[in-house]
Parts: C-alpha cells; sequence; structure tokens
C-alpha cells in the first residue's frame, strides 16, 4: 500500500507489512499519550535546570569576583 502524498509515515502490520491507515479515533490516544510523555520530560527538565540555576548564579558571581581581582593586581 502506497503512502498518500503529504501524510506522515502509517505504521505498519508486523506480520505482514501492510500499512494502517490511522484515522482520528486511531490516533487521538497516541497523540493524548505522546503529549503526556512530552510534557512530563520537560517538566522534569524545567525542574533540574530550576533546582540548578542557583548554583550556576552563584558560580558566575565567583568567576566575575575571581576575574575582578586577577585583573586589579
Amino acid at each position: 500500500m502506497r503512502r498518500p502524498p503529504g501524510r506522515g509515515a502509517m505504521p505498519a502490520d508486523q506480520n505482514c507489512g501492510t500499512e494502517i491507515k490511522l484515522n482520528e479515533s486511531l490516533a487521538a490516544p497516541l497523540i493524548t499519550a505522546t503529549k503526556q510523555e512530552y510534557e512530563t520530560k520537560l517538566a522534569e527538565q524545567s525542574a533540574g535546570y530550576a533546582k540548578r540555576q542557583p548554583a550556576l548564579h552563584d558560580r558566575a558571581d565567583q568567576l566575575a569576583n575571581v576575574m575582578q581581582t586577577s585583573v586589579r593586581m
């Protein structure tokens, strides 16, 4: 079975390789699950950044102080 132009890849049957067309009712649960997965990963990543941000600012301040001190010498 050929793919219609302008469409993304269609899943294929694992036994015979026939492409399976996804209509909205079949695709909706897949789209919802994928969206939730990526939103969860994004939230975890954002929390990690927020957790590390104060330490990075402190380190940047320390480096700025060292650079100012070494320029004065």
